[in-house]
């Protein structure tokens, strides 16, 4: 398994899980969903691992809603090729946390063998 100390992080982005929403949150999939879009037009078309989020469900004034952490947090990183004829690997992470980004703690959950794709130059 390749080790997070050999992985380096290329970019970071946080947000406010529901930043902007003024009408209650949106269901849970289309957060998730809204989420990997901006990785896609921040970083453009990569590889992407989304982190099953922890989901509470709380009581509100319309009945049960689901929510996500309190942010949002994903990385686009790159670390040795998996194939010796390629040049590196890469993936973006998406993940949900109650605390600021737990980058490491994170990282050392990913199988990146699994989810990140080969580049060459």
């Amino acid at each position: 398994m390749i080790s997070p100390h050999l992985l380096i992080i290329d970019a970071s982005y946080s947000q406010a899980t529901y930043l902007g929403c003024l009408e209650g949150p949106p269901p849970v999939e289309h957060t998730i969903q809204g989420a990997e879009t901006k990785a896609k037009e921040l970083w453009g078309s990569r590889a992407v691992y989304v982190i099953e989020p922890t989901i509470k469900t709380v009581t509100g004034g319309s009945g049960k809603i689901k929510l996500l952490p309190k942010w949002q947090h994903m990385i686009w990183a790159h670390g040795p090729a998996k194939n010796e004829e390629m040049d590196g690997s890469e993936l973006v992470v998406i993940w949900w946390s109650e605390m600021s980004p737990d980058t490491d703690r994170v990282l050392q959950v990913v199988d990146w063998e699994r989810y990140a794709k080969d580049f060459g130059y």
